[in-house]
């Protein structure tokens, strides 16, 4: 679709994916975590992460920011 609105003729190819679902989580397909930051270092942080970023939009300014931990 970016590719046909943007006139960029690129020449796309599109691989399936064997043994995986739209409907998967990241724990289902047993593939290993890598930590996406230092501050995310599993899976259950990396899901809860985006509603953090929200609470933290709502905290006024200069409150203690939420740090996720086990």
């Amino acid at each position: 679709m970016y590719n046909a609105e943007r006139h960029l003729n690129a020449d796309l190819t599109i691989i399936e994916v064997e043994g995986w679902s739209r409907d998967m989580s990241f724990d289902q397909t047993g593939l290993p975590w890598t930590n996406p930051s230092p501050n995310m270092r599993n899976l259950t942080e990396a899901i809860l992460y985006p509603g953090i970023g929200l609470l933290e939009s709502a905290l006024p300014s200069g409150a203690a920011p939420i740090r996720l931990s086990k």
